[in-house]
């Protein structure tokens, strides 16, 4: 695909996810992030990337039980406006954006932990589970309480996995897609907040109306990775 060219993009909110709707977003989401992963993702993972599919589908089967999940197709065109250089398969996901609404989050109730966060848990070395269980949960909850306020789990929308397949990038899904995820704070009348560890992300989020309210920093045994909070109001 030309990254000059725009192709009509249809998101939908997909809810009741099978398992195997499940596995194909998280396959989705593998080939998103597989050519750039950050700094922070052999942290995550105890230095061993084939975890990494196993925490992403983590996070896709969260939101998928008790979040909100946009997928950006590929919208049919007319036959005769059919425009062969951007043309795309309408049941290829082109994007995804996984995100939690007020009174949601991320792996907080049993059910969501045992769709895939407890088997993570599990898998990952017990020094990283160490990690994840006594620095980096800690870190990441007392900064989006400092960034955010006490009480941004009860009022905002939470942004947690966004992106776009490398073959459609700067063709319009993620405007479409972040569109999406923006009529739905707008609807619960709620900011937008998120984390991301690279710098490229913040610029993009910055774009869109984001502002840094913290930065930070990651250390592990594994790794280092900087660290940002950001905040959108509606």
């Amino acid at each position: 695909m030309s990254p000059n060219r725009t192709i009509p993009v249809k998101v939908k909110q997909a809810k009741n996810l099978s398992d195997a709707d499940i596995d194909r977003v998280t396959r989705s989401m593998m080939t998103v992030f597989q050519d750039d992963p950050s700094d922070i993702t052999g942290v995550l993972v105890g230095g061993d990337l084939s975890l990494w599919p196993l925490q992403i589908r983590s996070t896709v089967a969260s939101a998928a039980i008790a979040g909100i999940v946009h997928i950006a197709y590929a919208s049919p065109q007319p036959q005769a406006s059919r425009n062969p250089s951007a043309r795309a398969d309408p049941e290829e996901i082109l994007g995804v954006a996984l995100s939690f609404g007020p009174g949601q989050g991320l792996n907080v109730t049993e059910e969501q932990k045992v769709a895939g966060w407890n088997a993570f848990l599990q898998a990952v070395p017990e020094g990283a589970r160490s990690w994840w269980v006594d620095y980096y949960g800690p870190l990441r909850s007392t900064g989006a309480k400092e960034s955010f306020g006490n009480d941004y789990v009860d009022r905002a929308l939470k942004l947690s996995l966004f992106g776009v397949l490398p073959s459609y990038r700067g063709m319009g899904v993620g405007k479409a897609l972040f569109l999406a995820v923006e009529a739905e704070a707008k609807a619960r009348k709620c900011s937008i907040v998120l984390q991301t560890e690279t710098e490229l992300n913040v610029k993009i989020y910055t774009r869109l109306g984001f502002e840094v309210k913290k930065a930070t920093a990651v250390q592990s045994p594994f790794g280092y990775s900087d660290f940002w909070f950001m905040e959108k109001r509606l």
